[in-house]
């Protein structure tokens, strides 16, 4: 893993800069509902020794109305795209959830959000629905249904990085631009973390 993406994962393990993240750059009803309060790291990584080099994993526990809800967040590297994803997701999560281990077996295992943060050069291609991936020559309901949500730096316009204003903007602003168009908008990128507090700062 290179330095670049050791500081993706060493920003993206604050807590605080997390919730920033999820509330700004994930458009789903249930974000809104955390408790952020209860958010809490896992200090175990279940990315395969295959993809150590190109992708790294980072997983929240965290309260949704009274309980507990696992994000999984896998930070992908490399500018190949590969549309095995889903089928890497699929098999990550498994190993999450056979880490539970509950010994209740009435019980359900709490519900788990996978998130894709793509921050390659190409353009992401591939259906984040790992079953249009499955030929349907049987059933669908015996065919595997797992989604992710992306989130892929490029595919941010400049505008509404600005739009959004705050420092994960602030980061996706410089990932997609040029070095000497970063040299003429300095003031841009001071404006966008203005308002951010010291601790959230630090994490950078």
């Amino acid at each position: 893993m290179g330095v670049h993406d050791k500081r993706y994962k060493k920003i993206f393990s604050n807590p605080i800069v997390m919730e920033r993240f999820l509330k700004s750059f994930v458009h789903e009803d249930f974000i809104a509902k955390l408790d952020f309060s209860t958010m809490q790291k896992i200090d175990k990584e279940y990315v395969s020794d295959e993809y150590v080099e190109t992708e790294s994993d980072i997983v929240y526990k965290i309260n949704f109305e009274g309980k507990e809800i696992y994000i999984f967040v896998l930070l992908e590297f490399q500018s190949t795209i590969d549309k095995l994803m889903c089928f890497r997701f699929m098999n990550y999560i498994s190993s999450l959830y056979l880490d539970f281990n509950k010994p209740d077996t009435k019980s359900k295992h709490p519900a788990v959000f996978p998130l894709l943060l793509y921050s390659g050069d190409n353009k992401w291609k591939y259906s984040n629905e790992i079953a249009d991936l499955i030929e349907d020559t049987i059933p669908g309901d015996y065919i595997p249904h797992l989604k992710y949500y992306p989130v892929l730096v490029n595919s941010y316009a400049k505008e509404k990085l600005k739009d959004i204003h705050n420092v994960i903007s602030a980061m996706f602003y410089v990932e997609n631009s040029d070095p000497d168009e970063l040299l003429k908008e300095v003031d841009i990128l001071l404006d966008l973390i203005k308002e951010e507090n010291t601790e959230v700062l630090n994490a950078f």
